[in-house]
């Protein structure tokens, strides 16, 4: 296994690494853009807010120190994110009428009632523990051969029995349980990674 790179926030600080940008952007949008929408954007807004966070966290990066009696990233992010959209909502004299209680927007989003009410802290969490996950998922499926990589799909997401998903893949059946094993304590390591660079990076 490679070295573990330094902290991501670490690397920010350089506005110059494109990579380390790129790999923030990919690991955060859907986070910033579903809590967008989450709060009553319709999309085009979710996608300047989106823009506006990006842009605020790229000129705060080279000047960012870290400061955990103050927080997290995790919770930095949020408060950004939450101004932006609290400030587009101003801007266009809107407020969400839908509370998180009451359903989703039809697009799959839970609303919020207030972007800086209780339940925002709430939809955060969810949404970054959902975000974390996929962006874990992607890592590994990147690291495995494809088999091993659906093998783990079949059984562990779709709900196929080990011997169905064997007998598709073309796989023995421990291969399998092998396999599906391996994506789990890679996503373990992943997803203990970021937490803890979260927490101190």
């Amino acid at each position: 296994m490679p070295d573990t790179p330094p902290s991501l926030l670490i690397r920010l600080r350089d506005a110059g690494d494109q990579r380390s940008w790129q790999q923030f952007f990919d690991q955060y949008w859907r986070l910033i853009y579903h809590f967008a929408r989450a709060c009553g954007l319709k999309s085009d807004d979710a996608q300047d807010v989106l823009q506006e966070v990006v842009t605020d966290v790229f000129k705060a990066m080279p000047q960012f120190e870290y400061d955990r009696s103050k927080g997290t990233f995790r919770g930095y992010l949020r408060t950004v994110t939450q101004r932006k959209v609290i400030s587009l909502l101003e801007r266009r004299r809107a407020r969400p009428a839908i509370s998180l209680h009451q359903g989703d927007d039809g697009n799959g989003h839970q609303q919020l009632h207030d972007p800086a009410g209780p339940d925002a802290e709430e939809m955060w969490e969810i949404n970054w523990r959902r975000n974390l996950m996929q962006v874990s998922l992607a890592r590994v499926a990147k690291e495995v051969e494809p088999k091993t990589f659906q093998a783990f799909q079949l059984t562990a997401l779709e709900g196929w029995t080990p011997a169905s998903a064997a007998e598709f893949l073309k796989l023995s059946v421990s291969s399998v349980y092998v396999a599906k094993y391996r994506i789990i304590e890679r996503l373990k390591y992943w997803v203990e990674k970021e937490t803890k660079e979260d927490d101190q990076p």
